[in-house]
């Protein structure tokens, strides 16, 4: 009551209060909902003056902190933003309960977890991510086999073949021209393309 806390608490969802005739502002809280607006009561002398406040349960607070500038936020699914510049995130709109939030940006591996939210209180997680694969795997089947076999390969844009043992090699992502020689057989040549994270 203009701004003091009043030393009672409503019982039954009710709160008789004796006041001097004057204006007062009232604002009711409770934890686990949303603040109501303040309303304004005109007590007269010799009259009742009635207030109403219909409390709603407050939301949930949703915090990531240290996140890839640009990441996508998910809640179940659905985008509900991206973190700024310096990496901070915040809703404040998220449902009491259960719910996956998942975090996704083109170069870093994405995050997953589920999370409980209670009413009017904050989730706060840590969105640093660890950054996407930049290598994928060559491998290579020759027949027939037991040849005195060379292999060679060139990433486009090198200047020159790279010779390579055994039957797998781990490159940067990009697009490669394989080139396998033997005695007495014809070369053989064949380009692919070679994904980070994948053979």
């Amino acid at each position: 009551i203009n701004g003091e806390k009043y030393k009672r608490d409503t019982k039954r969802g009710r709160l008789v209060v004796y006041l001097v005739p004057k204006k007062y502002t009232v604002a009711l809280q409770k934890d686990g909902f949303a603040p109501t607006p303040e309303q304004t009561a005109d007590i007269k002398r010799g009259t009742e003056t009635k207030l109403t406040f219909d409390l709603q349960p407050a939301k949930a607070t949703l915090l990531i902190h240290h996140a890839p500038p640009g990441t996508d936020v998910f809640v179940d699914g659905v985008r509900v933003g991206s973190a700024r510049a310096d990496g901070e995130f915040q809703i404040a709109s998220v449902e009491p309960g259960r719910h996956t939030v998942k975090l996704q940006h083109d170069r870093f591996k994405p995050l997953q977890s589920d999370q409980t939210f209670a009413s009017g209180k904050s989730v706060e997680l840590q969105g640093a991510l660890d950054a996407m694969s930049t290598t994928g795997t060559l491998r290579f089947d020759i027949s027939p086999p037991g040849l005195d076999l060379r292999l060679r390969i060139r990433r486009e844009g090198d200047p020159q073949d790279r010779e390579v043992a055994g039957s797998s090699v781990t490159v940067p992502e990009g697009n490669y021209t394989v080139t396998a020689s033997a005695p007495q057989y014809q070369d053989g040549s064949i380009a692919v393309r070679v994904n980070a994270g994948s053979s």
